[in-house]
Parts: C-alpha cells; structure tokens; sequence
C-alpha cells in the first residue's frame, strides 16, 4: 500500500500535469482563434475573386483564340504536412485518389502538384509518376510571394496546353471541428463557374 508521501508525490505530479495541459489548452485556443480570424479575414475577398472569375469566363468563352490541349488533368492537392488533425488529411487524400482512379479509368492522364507533405507521401505510394511539384511548409506564413510562386507553377502548364484542365482538392473551413472536402474546377474559366457555381453573390 502506498504510504502518504508517496500519495503527497502524486498528487503533486498530477497538479503540476493539470497545469501544464491548462498551458498547453489556452495556447491552442490562441491559435486556433488567430487561424479561424484569418481564415473569415479573407472571405470577402474570395467573393469578389468569385465575382471576377464570373466575368473573365464571359471574355473567355467569346475568345476566337484556341490552344491545342492535351488530354490531361493538373491536380492540385492541399494538405497538412504533420499529422494528428484527424480526418484533415484523410479526406483530401481520399478525394485526390478518386479523382486520379475516375481519370485513369477514363484512359485521361492526370498530373499533380502536391501542396503538404500528408497528401504526397500517400499518393505517391498508390500512382507512380504523377508528381510535378511539391511545396511543404507552405501555410505557416502564407504570403502573396508564396501564392504567386505556385501559381508560376500551374499557369504556364496550363498556357501551354499541357492540360486541359485545373482542378484543387482541399478543405473548407466550416468550424473549429468540421471541414468540408471540396473536388473544384480551376481553370478553363467557363468550366469553373458552370461546374462550381461560382457568381457575384457567392458567399
């Protein structure tokens, strides 16, 4: 049986525990209400972006011009780069990998940029060859010289007629426990409103 000092030493340790997970709880919470503000921060702006893209798909579409595209589908993929997010990861990699296995039964080609270390590591173990590039660390500090230098990565496989199409897999934020995994048309611009719905009052 255990003597009172030694039921004085745990009791201790156990309060020290509590404080230290009472820390370690209100440091999350401070970076979980500083990622939630940042993320309704840009909302606004991701409507009129929505807005825009409305636009240029009218211009688009009465554009004489054409590019010879080949039959192949650039995927872009957003994950995390660590683990234990819980279904975080796993949904995007399960849409990246139905949208890659719906194509190839199509006989289509699918290229893929990779932005998180999760979603690379496992869909490079179940399709070889796939890969363009890939970016880690990239939504710690996310700045428009970051965006821009990924976006010098799509657009000109897409100018080029590489591709016939850009499509991202990834996650919108709904809540602090609830995401919600979106399979979205990027470019052409006419197949992106059609397909998602994009418009002026689009929250």
């Amino acid at each position: 049986m255990p003597s009172i000092k030694d039921l004085k030493k745990r009791i201790t340790s156990t309060k020290n525990t509590q404080q230290t997970t009472k820390a370690m709880k209100m440091v999350s919470a401070a970076k979980l209400r500083r990622a939630t503000d940042a993320i309704l921060s840009q909302r606004p702006y991701a409507k009129e972006i929505a807005s825009l893209m409305s636009v240029l798909s009218d211009e688009s579409n009465s554009d004489s011009s054409s590019v010879i595209r080949k039959p192949v589908s650039l995927l872009v993929a957003f994950s995390s780069d660590r683990g234990l997010c819980g279904g975080y990861n796993a949904t995007v990699i399960r849409a990246a990998s139905q949208f890659l296995t719906e194509k190839q039964g199509q006989g289509k080609a699918v290229k893929c940029v990779f932005v998180g270390k999760k979603v690379q590591e496992m869909i490079k173990l179940r399709f070889k060859g796939v890969e363009v590039a890939h970016y880690e660390e990239f939504g710690q500090k996310i700045t428009f010289r970051r965006a821009t230098d990924l976006a010098k990565v799509i657009a000109p496989i897409y100018e080029s007629g590489e591709v016939d199409e850009v499509v991202f897999v990834y996650n919108e934020f709904k809540n602090a426990i609830s995401q919600e995994v979106k399979t979205q048309v990027v470019l052409p611009l006419v197949n992106a409103v059609e397909k998602n719905g994009f418009n002026s009052e689009q929250d």
